[in-house]
């Protein structure tokens, strides 16, 4: 059987958190650019560029989708 590694002191939460977090930093600094996320014209939430809006379901000025549609999202069907 192969022995695995083990650490020799225990981490620290702090430590574990501030880990985390720097990750989640330069997560959000690499998608700054690739990412464009906008306000919708109409209700002001954000929405991704030429995306129709999650929230309200507009898209260029027309609703694609029903606000009960939006918010309720998709319904099991049994077979």
């Amino acid at each position: 059987m192969a022995k695995h590694p083990v650490p020799k002191k225990k981490v620290s939460q702090a430590r574990t958190a501030r880990r985390h977090a720097a990750f989640t930093r330069k997560k959000h600094v690499r998608l700054n650019g690739i990412v464009n996320v906008i306000a919708c014209d109409s209700c002001g939430q954000p929405k991704m560029n030429q995306f129709a809006c999650p929230s309200c379901g507009t898209f260029r000025g027309k609703t694609l989708m029903k606000s009960e549609v939006a918010t309720k999202g998709i319904k099991k069907i049994k077979a």
